[in-house]
């Protein structure tokens, strides 16, 4: 847990970094930023602290975990946006290319039946009068 904070912390350090420099022309928002940045960066510091004094040995793999764990999360959304457009595109295919042919077929074998009651001869209803 203290990992994915100190990425959370560093991750938010480096934006306020860049909202800080972009913010050269509003001295009081700048100032505000660099408030901002100054805790960010005492959070990060003291989350990796904490983490060097939990997991001594294993505080580099609790980090690249971590750091892994962000990127899957990271594949996984780009992996479900593709997925819904390819979807989307492929059903779109389909429904502009396979079902116009069968469209036609049903029109065509509608114009050869014939309309109306059609009757049946007497012999052809007995296996009507029972199930089986």
């Amino acid at each position: 847990m203290l990992a994915f904070l100190h990425l959370s912390e560093k991750s938010a350090a480096s934006r306020f970094t860049v909202y800080r420099d972009v913010m050269q022309h509003d001295p009081p928002t700048r100032a505000v930023f660099e408030e901002i940045l100054h805790d960010e960066t005492f959070h990060m510091n003291y989350t990796l602290t904490q983490l060097a004094r939990v997991e001594p040995k294993r505080q580099r793999r609790h980090l690249w975990r971590a750091r892994l764990s962000r990127l899957w999360k990271a594949y996984l959304r780009v992996a479900t946006g593709l997925a819904g457009i390819l979807g989307s595109m492929l059903l779109t295919i389909q429904y502009f290319v396979l079902l116009p042919p069968f469209a036609w077929l049903a029109k065509r074998a509608a114009r050869r039946e014939l309309s109306g009651w059609t009757i049946v001869s007497p012999g052809a209803s007995e296996s009507l009068d029972r199930q089986y």
